[in-house]
């Protein structure tokens, strides 16, 4: 999160960083160390106030993941609350639908991880 204050005009640092908490939240063991009172409404600034394709993306992918874990994970962090406003925003990002930014991303993975 400082790393993200840090270089807030930087979208280059902004986007790998998003794409390494994204491969993070692959790992189901990580994913409760996410849903932190500090880490959890970064996420969630990226994805309101983000324009990047890729960071929209990654932030996307990531809080999926977190999403998924479903009702026990985020009770047991104390999150439960605000499930249904990032499903919201979810949403939001999704319709936005950056098509025509020039970048494409590729998903390498055969299937699921």
């Amino acid at each position: 999160v400082e790393v993200l204050e840090l270089f807030s005009d930087n979208v280059a640092v902004r986007r790998n960083i998003m794409g390494l908490v994204a491969n993070l939240a692959e790992v189901q063991e990580i994913r409760s160390m996410l849903m932190s009172s500090s880490i959890l409404p970064a996420l969630r600034a990226c994805l309101r106030e983000d324009v990047d394709l890729e960071v929209a993306y990654n932030v996307t992918g990531t809080l999926a993941h977190l999403i998924a874990e479903g009702p026990e994970l985020w009770q047991a962090t104390d999150t439960q609350d605000e499930i249904p406003y990032i499903c919201e925003e979810l949403a939001a990002a999704v319709s936005k639908g950056h098509i025509g930014g020039g970048r494409w991303i590729n998903y390498r993975s055969p299937g699921p991880v």
